[in-house]
């Protein structure tokens, strides 16, 4: 039978397939004596067939599972860090992955084995499918299996076609990773790519690939790191397309690796699959800031037979055919200008968008996209330090590099110019033009009666630039941030300044970053203060940024030094003074007339609803604390106090509040509906009552990062109210944990790394020991109010709880927020409406009769978070009794997604601890017990 033969590896062939075969042999004649018809067939003893054995010791041809001279062949191999260890210089994101020229290498290997074949000359490989990534355990491996099938030829004309696929152990070996189609033994017609840049080129752009590209933008190790020089680049937004113009280095990899590499027997069959790869990365290097993998590639033609040529000049064309979608083309010039390898019809998917990343035209001439990356800079330190900056201009020329002093003047001049009418313009100024002139000592001067309080300063590193324009004197310095020994650095800056050095690094900062440091805010100061003598310590520090000031007479002169990423080279300290002097003067003059204004309307400073920082956590973090008044909403309580809800619409408030410094970058990420964070849990505990005219201080701090990749945050809240002589009571206290994820179209998410800006940002507001100390000891009014005797428990799971009601909600886009998911606060709001409804019906006096002086009151709220609900959704809250007290009940609580008048999803549970009271004075309420219509209820449903 067929499962008997199968059982012994022999296929079947299908019914359609034998009678099409039987038909050709009948109609045609085969030409020889005996003809088999067979499928795959393993050694049977009536037919056998020349078994051989390639005497090319081939890398991944390890375990031949099956092979069929001419006709067919199955192998695997194991991929380990061992014998492949070009997958260390191919890390994505952590995974070490099989790189697709090395899945050409392998396929061909298997072609040559089945084929006999020693080496191609010429090699067609079409129809290449990328289907699925493979990676490599660090530890274990990966096993791959090849399977490789000669296709029938249509007549003896046609080149050997041979349909290659591979397969991983990952997915069972049920499905290909990659495949292709390999024509072998025929020449190849290589299509040419159009371009219209220059071929040929003697000049070439000032990028340095190995910094400026490897790394950045190009995720490959230094094996893949091939792009020697790139001649021209650009791209069109508004056709879409773009082209690059690059030189690679052919076997520059090759003999190294081989060297250290046995298993390959001291070759490739594809030439080089680095220089290879790096032709590829050519078009990922046109379509930046978009991060994009190929998954599929038309044709890929080689000219094998010439290895001689160390420089390859390649032409790569790139086309976007929709949001997530480029197609490209590339091509190896010889220097007649015909191809010796072409890429045709590559297809790329853009798998991430680098926010703010530079694209090709930044490549080419980055001024524009660094001065907003020095303006974004110098915005954010303003607004931190409250102090007005200087005009902070860049440009970026290569012709600084070995520019002679005629020469550079030149250049500098209309670049000064530019600066000082940006600054004019700034303060509404319009001069009739702005002269410039040299000192003696090199130093930029303006001249002319309108700019006599106007003052510059120049400094330029290689093909960097930078003017800084303001009132008063000015110093500026931009320096690339250099690698030395302590020692080195000792001899640079003298014992006075390495003293700074020590300081910086015993806070954290690298040695070369604080010693660059050090050094620019030392030039910055030189040219500030106009001579080289100076004495100046550290002042302060805000993230990364350095602050420093001049001892004695000069106390007041300061030089602010920040790093700065820009689009070429390594990392860069730009320092400038700051001369804030009659600034704040101005500013403490404007704050006395505000403070009398603010009194003469009933104000007084205690009033001034700011926000305050200190290092005052329990582990001595940072904690923000901000007062507000208790306004008329959100007293909404019978007894006009605040209504429990309201809690944890403010933990929202401060909560984003607090994470305001980093909202220019969060903000980008959480509208592009792809990155947010998500609220797993949010715990509340009400200490006490809080009503109108209330003055309410809320704090903020974070813990210690905590789960799966450290991207946990939680967060620990305290509400105090502040009463008419200062004193303080605490009211409550929550914690509430969110997680970064990245969010899929399906709205399912997956847990992620936070990014840098925000990792940085919580890494200086975490906790600073390890012990825990006590909160501040303060009145709580409702410490001990409690519930009284449990009466009854009914069950620790769903099914031995009773319903006892249950509320439908429609979600609109009012209940969203920036992430495009429904608001954490929402879900308490259900919950306490389902529950006053419920109790309402019940007993409408504990709503409605002031006079009474009965209600309910909320001593816990906590909501565990599971699953994501959006706008236009039905979501159900039903409400179960969980345990019955003397003086109040516990309630829990789920949250189901409705679809087709179906539970759909559970997105969350809660629990809710309620207390029957009556306010027999203002301060504090007293327990009474359960009223008797809500026992008979409970009574009635058990």
């Amino acid at each position: 039978s067929v499962d008997k033969l199968s059982d012994r590896g022999i296929g079947a062939i299908p019914v359609a397939e034998g009678v099409k075969r039987f038909r050709e042999l009948i109609e045609r004649d085969p030409q020889v004596d005996q003809v088999v018809i067979t499928s795959r067939v393993p050694g049977l003893d009536t037919f056998r067939f020349n078994e051989f054995k390639s005497e090319q010791n081939w890398r991944f041809i390890e375990e031949i599972k099956y092979c069929l001279p001419q006709v067919e062949l199955i192998v695997q191999a194991n991929l380990n860090i061992k014998d492949d260890p070009y997958v260390l210089d191919h890390n994505w994101k952590g995974s070490l992955l099989f790189p697709m020229v090395f899945g050409l290498e392998a396929m061909s290997q298997a072609v040559a084995y089945l084929t006999n074949v020693a080496q191609f000359d010429f090699l067609k490989i079409r129809d290449i499918h990328l289907d699925r990534p493979i990676s490599v355990s660090r530890e274990l491996g990966t096993t791959i299996e090849i399977r490789a099938l000669i296709l029938e030829r249509d007549n003896k004309e046609e080149n050997c076609k041979v349909q290659v696929e591979i397969y991983s152990e990952q997915t069972g070996y049920m499905e290909p990773h990659f495949s292709a189609i390999f024509e072998v033994n025929g020449r190849v017609d290589f299509p040419r790519v159009n371009n219209q840049l220059k071929t040929r080129p003697k000049k070439f752009l000032d990028i340095d690939p190995q910094a400026d590209l490897y790394g950045p933008i190009l995720f490959q190790g230094k094996l893949f790191q091939c792009i020697d020089k790139i001649h021209d680049l650009f791209y069109d937004e508004k056709t879409q397309k773009g082209e690059c113009l690059l030189t690679v280095d052919h076997n520059k990899s090759v003999n190294q690796f081989l060297e250290t590499s046995p298993r390959f027997n001291n070759r490739f069959l594809i030439g080089d699959p680095f220089s290879l790869d790096s032709i590829l990365q050519s078009m990922q290097v046109i379509i930046t800031p978009n991060m994009a993998l190929p998954d599929y590639i038309e044709e890929v033609s080689f000219s094998l037979s010439d290895k001689r040529i160390k420089k390859r000049l390649v032409s790569s064309v790139v086309c976007r055919t929709d949001e997530k979608t480029y197609i490209g083309n590339s091509g190896v010039l010889e220097k007649n200008n015909s191809d010796i390898l072409n890429v045709r019809n590559c297809r790329f998917k853009v798998i991430k968008f680098l926010v703010e990343g530079p694209n090709a035209s930044d490549w080419v001439d980055p001024t524009k996209r660094d001065q907003r990356i020095i303006e974004s800079k110098v915005s954010e330190l303003a607004q931190q330090m409250g102090l007005p900056m200087p005009v902070v201009r860049y440009l970026y020329d290569v012709q600084l590099k070995q520019a002679k002093k005629e020469q550079r003047h030149k250049i500098e001049i209309p670049f000064i110019q530019s600066a000082v009418e940006k600054f004019l313009q700034k303060e509404n100024k319009k001069p009739k033009s702005v002269k410039i002139g040299w000192l003696k000592s090199g130093r930029p001067a303006l001249f002319g009666k309108e700019l006599n309080h106007i003052q510059i300063s120049l400094s330029h590193c290689n093909g960097s630039l930078v003017c800084v324009v303001g009132y008063a004197e000015q110093g500026c310095d931009i320096e690339n941030v250099v690698k030395r020994s302590e020692k080195d650095w000792l001899a640079l800056l003298g014992e006075k300044k390495v003293s700074l050095l020590e300081h910086l690094v015993s806070l954290g900062f690298d040695l070369d970053f604080s010693g660059t440091v050090v050094w620019s805010a030392f030039e910055a100061f030189r040219k500030l203060l106009n001579k080289s003598d100076i004495d100046f310590e550290f002042a302060d520090y805000y993230k990364n940024v350095i602050i420093f000031r001049t001892k004695g007479g000069d106390s007041k002169a300061k030089v602010c030094s920040m790093p700065i990423e820009l689009t070429r080279g390594s990392r860069k300290i730009l320092s400038f003074s700051i001369n804030a002097i009659r600034d704040s003067e101005d500013i403490k003059n404007q704050l006395d007339v505000d403070i009398k204004t603010l009194r003469k309307i009933g104000f007084n400073e205690n009033q001034l609803f700011g926000v305050n920082i200190d290092y005052s956590g329990p582990q001595k973090q940072l904690v923000m604390t901000q007062r507000f008044p208790v306004t008329f909403k959100t007293n909404q309580m019978l007894s006009r106090r605040v209504y429990f809800t309201n809690f944890f619409d403010w933990i929202g408030t401060i909560r984003e509040y607090s994470v305001y410094p980093t909202f220019k970058e969060l903000v980008k990420l959480a509208e592009s509906g792809e990155w947010g964070l998500v609220t797993n849990m949010t715990e509340l505990k009400i200490l006490g009552g809080i009503k109108c005219n209330d003055i309410v201080e809320a704090k903020i701090w974070g813990g210690a990062l905590e789960g799966n990749k450290n991207a946990t945050a939680p967060m620990f809240f305290e509400w105090f109210r502040i009463t008419d002589g200062g004193q303080r009571e605490r009211v409550a206290v929550a914690e509430q944990k969110s997680t970064w994820v990245n969010i899929k179209k399906d709205h399912s998410v997956v847990i992620e790394r936070m990014p840098e800006f925000l990792g940085d940002y919580l890494d200086l507001v975490k906790p600073m020991t390890e012990k825990i100390f006590h909160r501040e000891s303060c009145p709580e009014p409702y410490r001990d109010i409690n519930l009284g005797n449990k009466i009854k428990s009914y069950g620790k799971d769903i099914v031995h709880k009773f319903k006892i009601d249950e509320g439908i909600f429609s979600t609109t886009l009012e209940n969203s927020n920036i992430v495009g998911n429904i608001y954490f606060a929402n879900y308490v709001k259900w919950l306490g409406a389902v529950g006053d409804k419920f109790f309402y019906k019940l007993i409408p006096a504990y709503f409605t009769n002031v006079a009474d002086k009965n209600e309910i009151i909320c001593l816990e709220c906590n909501i565990y978070y599971l699953n994501d609900a959006f706008p236009f959704e039905n979501i159900s809250v039903e409400m179960y009794l969980d345990e019955l007290y003397e003086s109040g009940l516990r309630l829990y609580f789920e949250f189901y997604r409705i679809k087709g008048g179906k539970k759909e999803t559970k997105l969350a549970y809660a629990t809710q601890k309620i207390l029957f009271a009556h306010w027999s004075n203002e301060v504090k309420p007293e327990a009474i017990q359960v009223p008797d219509i809500v026992k008979d209820f409970i009574k009635s449903k058990e």
